[in-house]
């Protein structure tokens, strides 16, 4: 773990220049991705808004089609997708987790940034 979780962090870091992620943040093999809770206007997500963009059918099913499960969960009103490999993971499956973040929230950046 300790000989690939700097490259991990490196490889999520990445994520931050898409339009939806506001934040990455975490250490280790531990880690939360906070998406924007907010249009590109910065006008608040409403509810269906945000169960549309960070729900099921945008997210949690297609990375489960790639072969990544992950917790999302609502803090405070804000989405915060959490992330917790296994100690395991090798710099494969680390770099498949992240590829499969960027490409489903590639996807969602294209529909956030239409609302």
């Amino acid at each position: 773990m300790r000989a690939t979780e700097g490259a991990f962090r490196a490889q999520l870091d990445t994520l931050a220049d898409l339009p939806t992620v506001r934040e990455v943040r975490g250490c280790g093999y531990f880690y939360a991705i906070e998406p924007s809770a907010h249009t590109v206007d910065g006008r608040l997500l409403t509810p269906p808004e945000r169960n549309e963009l960070y729900g099921d059918a945008m997210l949690a099913w297609p990375l489960e089609r790639l072969g990544v499960m992950l917790r999302v969960s609502i803090d405070a009103g804000d989405p915060v997708i959490s992330l917790a490999p296994p100690l395991v993971a090798g710099t494969a499956e680390l770099t498949h987790l992240v590829e499969a973040l960027r490409e489903v929230l590639t996807t969602i950046s294209v529909a956030h940034a239409s609302l």
